[in-house]
């Protein structure tokens, strides 16, 4: 795979001569209104505006935004004569999860709550992994995608350290961003982690120095921002994205960023509070753990697997591990916090199976994509964004051991993307 480098490359890149410089013609984008209409859509999940803009609120702006999304898109799709969805691999198995959670229903403990769950928001994520899959369908639209998903991220981490400095949410721990996917303080950082290799790959593909500086900051912000929310499962995703990104940079010989970034780690280590290094410690200590919580998890996780044991095939039902851990530990309402145990509670090993198995698909198509591209030495910008992808599902594959994620937007995102970048680099594209 042939090295990037730019001959306009910054301080921090080390020059290298590409023994071949591709040139990539893009194609034509396709559905204007499908794409912004997703974008919007994608806003509004993210920054969640009817929680500030009280006149939104009775609105249903997410539902309507959807729809002229998937409107736009499936009138598009048909005046071009066009198939309504590309069914590769992933898509077939998101469409085994819909059929196994549908035949496994008369097994629910709750079949009422799960065709709810169904319909109210696993639908919901396959329908904007669909969109994004479709709709960014060009490198300019991919990496505008990627830039509006890092500003999107500046908000959350500002006002993540705005609750830490102001000590909202009590002494322990912040409250969150008050939007569906970030109010938990856990939700927020894991946001924020994923986001967080898209924000690197813009800073990367920067070609003013300008833009780098801005962007530089921008991920001094979201990095702070997960450290502020106290979150271990942060911590731990976070330092996971540091030592990826630390290897690929060196193997590109990008060794003065490298450095740059180990320098302002270490000036940053004062400034950490003593008491997120002591939350820090319980991570291999649970007994140290004074809120009991990682107590909690350890014994739901027991109580997890006794459950699949007793359901290896049907499960509990799709959206149903609440009430299948409360069968096992009491009635406490909380889902096991492994996506992993969490689809084997629900949908029984199948399920887990299928899980893991579009986990690693994705994940396969983002690399792809970014090989595909490795030749592109005329505008990188869309290799690093495809790269982004890639180390953002890595992250979600790792995060998902602490986190009840397995149906939620945070994945389904991702995924998309990573289908959208395969597609734009497939022969002839």
């Amino acid at each position: 795979m042939l090295e990037l480098a730019r001959p306009e490359a910054g301080w921090w890149r080390t020059q290298q001569a590409p023994a071949v410089t591709g040139v990539t013609v893009d194609r034509q984008p396709k559905g204007t209104v499908a794409y912004r209409a997703t974008m919007a859509f994608l806003f509004i999940l993210v920054i969640a505006p009817q929680q500030f803009i009280t006149p939104l609120q009775p609105l249903r702006i997410a539902f309507i935004t959807a729809a002229l999304a998937i409107g736009a898109f499936l009138l598009q799709r048909i005046i071009h004569r066009e198939p309504l969805i590309e069914a590769g691999p992933e898509v077939r198995v998101v469409g085994l999860i819909i059929a196994w959670g549908i035949v496994t229903v008369p097994f629910s403990i709750w079949p009422g709550g799960s065709v709810q769950f169904l319909v109210s928001m696993y639908l919901k994520s396959v329908a904007l992994f669909l969109l994004l899959a479709h709709v960014v369908d060009t490198r300019d639209r991919m990496v505008k995608t990627a830039w509006a998903l890092t500003l999107m991220a500046v908000p959350l981490a500002l006002i993540g350290v705005k609750n830490f400095l102001t000590g909202a949410g009590g002494a322990e721990r912040i409250t969150g961003y008050e939007g569906g996917l970030t109010a938990n303080p856990n939700d927020l950082a894991l946001m924020l982690n994923l986001l967080l290799p898209l924000a690197i790959a813009v800073f990367l593909g920067a070609r003013k120095r300008s833009t780098q500086f801005l962007l530089a900051g921008v991920i001094v912000l979201m990095v702070t921002g997960v450290v502020v929310t106290f979150s271990r499962s942060g911590f731990l995703t976070l330092a996971l994205i540091g030592v990826v990104y630390g290897w690929m940079m060196m193997r590109r010989r990008q060794n003065g960023l490298v450095f740059a970034a180990a320098i302002a780690l270490l000036v940053s280590l004062p400034l950490v509070p003593t008491s997120y290094v002591e939350r820090l410690a319980t991570i291999t200590s649970i007994e140290a753990d004074e809120t009991g919580s990682s107590r909690e998890r350890w014994s739901d996780s027991l109580a997890a697997v006794e459950f699949i044991g007793s359901n290896p095939v049907a499960g509990g039902g799709l959206g149903q591990s609440a009430l299948a851990m409360n069968q096992m530990r009491g009635d406490r309402w909380l889902r096991v916090h492994n996506v992993y145990l969490e689809a084997a509670v629900e949908l029984g090993l199948p399920g887990l199976i299928l899980i893991v198995l579009l986990i690693y698909r994705c994940a396969g198509a983002a690399r792809l994509a970014r090989a595909r591209e490795a030749a592109n030495n005329d505008d990188p910008r869309f290799y690093y964004v495809a790269e982004g992808i890639w180390v953002s599902l890595i992250a979600f594959a790792f995060a998902g051991l602490f986190y009840p994620a397995a149906y939620h937007f945070y994945f389904y995102l991702l995924a998309g993307l990573a289908l959208a970048a395969r597609s734009i680099t497939r022969e002839g594209a």
